[in-house]
């Protein structure tokens, strides 16, 4: 949160209220201020025992300076922690399916529909060398949300494809231009080729992805036209066909399957992943 954004969302001299959600250890902690993200941290080392107090403090203030703080209105909740690769029983209820339970590739496959070479790694896909250009799931989908974590490694090109339509590429192209690419990419821009991009039509609001080697978390929605992407908890992109349509070719002059008539572009169609590490409950709810 820059600077300048803080009168925009605090309400000086008013109520305001303060969530905060901290989980695991080392912890990962994420404050919201009157509904607002502020902050989202993680730290690297295990400094604190995994259970503590709650407290309440001021600096100065008081009688002195006739500053003070109040609190109201305050109320905890546990969370119960969620293995990897799992499923909760509140996201069974809401319709979420498992698609990788991290022991196996089961359920993915080539794009070239061949069995994927390369084995699971530390409860993680990894297409990297798996066999042709991307990892595949084998049943397609339409409308639907797509949850995932990831991570990559330096200089490492890599993305997610909705909307594949057809898994046999067109002359002189990969199969790859047959999908629609959210960018994953070891860069610090936010251009079209940056990670939350729509490849090469649409840029992201900014780069929210985390330093390289660590866990990210992305969500991506496709409903009829529009397609969506939240990184880390922060909407960074969206768009529909229509709008998409009038950049048929971006900056980096690749032609995406945009290219194609609309008409072909399949609403039921596969997900794949390309170069990357994938974990902890890619999962997907249509």
């Amino acid at each position: 949160m820059l600077p300048e954004a803080w009168p925009k969302f605090w309400r000086h001299g008013e109520w305001n209220e303060l969530r905060a959600r901290i989980v695991g250890n080392p912890p990962e902690v994420t404050t919201w201020i009157n509904g607002v993200k502020f902050c989202h941290w993680t730290e690297t080392e295990r400094r604190h025992p995994d259970r503590g107090g709650i407290a309440l403090q001021v600096h100065g203030g008081g009688d002195f300076t006739k500053q003070f703080v109040r609190y109201r209105n305050i109320r905890v909740k546990n969370l119960t922690p969620i293995a990897d690769n799992t499923l909760s029983q509140a996201e069974k209820q809401e319709g979420w399916r498992l698609l990788f339970d991290g022991k196996t590739v089961a359920g993915w496959m080539n794009s070239d529909r061949s069995t994927p070479r390369t084995p699971v790694e530390d409860h993680a896909l990894n297409p990297h060398r798996a066999g042709h250009y991307m990892l595949v799931h084998t049943q397609e989908w339409e409308n639907f949300v797509l949850l995932a974590d990831f991570k990559i490694s330096p200089h490492c090109n890599s993305g997610i494809f909705v909307r594949t339509g057809s898994l046999t590429p067109r002359p002189g192209k990969d199969v790859g231009f047959n999908g629609i690419e959210i960018a994953i990419d070891d860069t610090l821009g936010a251009g079209f080729v940056d990670t939350g991009a729509i490849y090469d039509l649409s840029k992201p609001t900014r780069n929210a992805m985390r330093p390289i080697g660590e866990w990210n978390h992305i969500e991506v929605t496709c409903r009829e036209s529009m397609i969506e992407v939240v990184l880390n908890g922060e909407k960074v992109n969206s768009g529909t066909w229509q709008s998409l349509l009038n950049r048929t070719s971006g900056p980096m002059g690749h032609n995406t399957s945009l290219t194609l008539p609309i008409a072909t572009i399949q609403s039921s169609a596969t997900l794949a992943c390309r170069t990357t590490a994938a974990r902890a409950g890619t999962r997907t709810s249509s």
